[in-house]
């Protein structure tokens, strides 16, 4: 070994020499190299000087290229000192297993991330005042939750403006949802308390959109979606700054036309969407993650393989861990394989600092947050379309199935998300580095859930990129794709027809592939759902009307109707009478399970299906009672040529 500094040394590897010889020559021809007169140039006397450091560093290069010429020496090179991968002092983060699964520490080397980067997490709020988060959040926040029923604040949207979550009625209850993703995607770092964040010097907006019981509705959403992005919304004020990144640790089965044009709305103003897959362990549709340009994030479990709740499917981005509280990897009996994140600890009564392990893919979504946050820290003019043009190339994740990074599939989409690859991808482009092309085609229809109607027109369009489309493929017979408007290169207008004939009641999930010449897939999915075949066939049941207060959401007149088959008719006529004076909604639906409850997949008036435009919609029109009798109320049951009408007393 050559010692030009204690910090500065040399390895060679010495042939046909004995090692005594070798090392007296070595040290000889060290100090031959030794000579003032060799710095004449570098020692200050003509304006250009070197510090000592520096100096000793020349020294060790210099003995290193003498080494390197004589014949006996197999290699001479720097002994480079090597530090340790980052690795924070947080007191949990020795459980925090799934950073180093997406290669993180190492990444952290590089960047932890820049206080100019904002993340928005649209959730259940955040417990502002947290040890391990407070230094992190901005004050930009916003609740959106319209209903005082749900926000479990006492006020709506426009009273307080603050995305503080207070928690379920029961606070012991409580999930603390937002605080859990804001953690993983921020928490401070290297604090010697708490746990560690994937990118902790990025910041948080916290946007309340989910209230009592972790549910929200799709139009609060949305307004917080259209806030973050910095664009116009019912609170009639934006952030000082817009948020870079959404992340959307949520979502439900069906297609709210609010929340995919807010969605549209930001991508369109540069803002990156990140969304939950789902957890309902199927390849049902789920929204808002199966949105066009949203990047959909699906889970792992602590070993790789798909967490067993995860949804998969054509619209599967990427995956990224989101735990597996079945696996116990130490037989210790603790969830060590679920994801541990900030949380709130209500034992003493009130809400204090607190941490917890949770999973699905709401953990799993602000890991890719995260990630997208750093890759935005050093190359600031990232944007969705270079990001889906990185994740396709298979630019920024690990190949989990073995057939190509640049291949995707249902299970994992392109791959487990790489906070190295894609952080060293962003410093590439950063540096002028040729990023890859997104070959962009878009799939254009009006209806996502085919009810009643029998037909509508699919439209492909190619919006970049030099291709073909190479073949079509529909996964039911009953369906058929026929070109109406389509240019050589086969992209256009198609028109997609049902026979209803050829299949039963039920909802079928209709899978349009189209393939272009360069390999790349497009996968549209329908919902086409043939409710009843015949207006005899029907057997609804009990049928429930609830009339509810609309500002106490009380339950103020209750009846009950059998609907079997022998009396159901287009119109049947309801009453409630001795109703107050006020404004009311009215619900009906079925109770299938039997739990006394209405729900979501129970309602007729409430999440029902417009039967002119075959348009899925929550909406219900207020019903006002002034001691007039009303008799247009509409409750849609079915497919009939008339509404059921109802009279209110």
């Amino acid at each position: 070994m050559i010692r030009g500094a204690a910090d500065r040394a040399s390895l060679f590897s010495v042939n046909d020499m004995g090692q005594n010889s070798a090392s007296g020559k070595l040290q000889s021809a060290a100090s031959s190299d030794q000579d003032e007169s060799e710095y004449s140039l570098l020692d200050g006397r003509y304006g250009i000087g070197l510090s000592q450091k520096d100096r000793e560093a020349f020294e060790t290069i210099k003995a290193i290229k003498r080494l390197r010429q004589d014949s006996r020496i197999d290699y001479a090179e720097p002994n480079y000192i090597q530090k340790m991968s980052l690795v924070p002092d947080d007191l949990h983060y020795e459980q925090q297993w799934h950073y180093p699964a997406i290669n993180l520490p190492d990444t952290w080397d590089i960047t932890t991330g820049d206080a100019s980067v904002i993340v928005a997490v649209i959730d259940s709020g955040v417990f502002m005042a947290h040890e391990d988060l407070s230094g992190n959040l901005l004050s930009t926040g916003y609740d959106f939750i319209v209903s005082t029923s749900m926000s479990n604040d006492g006020d709506g949207i426009d009273p307080d403006p603050d995305p503080d979550d207070p928690g379920d009625i029961v606070i012991s209850y409580s999930v603390w949802h937002g605080t859990h993703v804001a953690g993983t995607i921020a928490a401070s770092t290297n604090t010697t308390t708490g746990v560690a964040g994937v990118a902790p010097d990025v910041r948080i907006m916290p946007i309340r959109v989910l209230g009592e019981g972790g549910s929200g509705a799709s139009y609060d959403v949305a307004q917080g979606i259209l806030y973050a992005a910095g664009l116009a919304n019912d609170s009639a004020t934006v952030p000082p700054q817009a948020a870079d990144i959404i992340n959307l640790s949520l979502g439900g089965a069906y297609v709210n036309q609010a929340s995919k044009d807010a969605i549209s709305a930001a991508l369109n103003a540069g803002v990156i969407v990140i969304a939950a897959k789902g957890n309902d362990g199927s390849d049902a549709p789920h929204y808002p993650s199966d949105y066009e340009g949203v990047v959909s994030v699906g889970a792992l479990g602590m070993g790789d393989e798909q967490a067993y709740y995860s949804n998969y499917g054509p619209t599967l981005d990427l995956v990224a861990p989101g735990g597996d509280s079945k696996i116990d990897a130490d037989n210790d009996g603790k969830f060590d394989s679920t994801i541990l994140s900030t949380s709130v600890d209500v034992s003493s009564g009130s809400r204090e600092s607190g941490y917890d392990h949770k999973q699905g893919t709401s953990m799993a979504t602000p890991h890719v947050a995260g990630v997208i946050a750093l890759m935005k820290s050093v190359y600031s003019e990232l944007t969705p379309t270079l990001l889906t043009a990185l994740i396709e190339n298979g630019a920024i994740t690990t190949d989990l199935s073995g057939d190509g990074a640049a291949v995707r599939n249902d299970t994992y989409g392109y791959g487990k998300i790489d906070a190295l690859k894609a952080v060293q991808q962003a410093q590439a482009i950063a540096g002028g580095a040729t990023p890859p092309v997104h070959d962009e085609v878009g799939i254009i229809y009006e209806i996502d859930n085919m009810v009643l109607s029998s037909s509508q027109t699919i439209s492909i369009v190619k919006w970049s990129g030099t291709f073909t489309v190479d073949s079509i493929t529909l996964n039911y017979p009953w369906a058929t794709l026929t070109p109406t408007a389509v240019d050589g290169e086969g992209f256009g207008d198609y028109q997609l027809d049902i026979d209803r004939d050829q299949f039963g009641d039920g909802l079928y999930l209709l899978d349009i592939t189209f393939v272009m010449s360069n390999g790349d897939q497009y996968v549209t999915r329908i919902n086409v759902t043939d409710r009843v075949s015949t207006l005899d066939e029907r057997d609804v049941g009990n049928v429930y009307m609830v009339l509810v207060d609309e500002s106490t959401l009380n339950v103020v007149k209750q009846i009950r109707m059998n609907l079997d088959v022998a009396l159901f008719e287009p119109e049947v006529p309801f009453s409630m009478s001795n109703v107050p004076d006020g404004t009311y909604l009215l619900y009906a639906g079925t109770d299938f399970d039997g739990d006394r409850l209405l729900e979501d997949d129970e309602y007729f008036g409430r999440g029902f299906y417009d039967h002119d435009d075959d348009i899925f919609t929550s909406d219900i029109s207020p019903i006002v009672v002034n001691s007039a009798d009303i008799d247009s109320v509409s409750i849609y049951v079915g497919s009939t040529s008339a509404d059921p009408v109802g009279l209110i007393d």
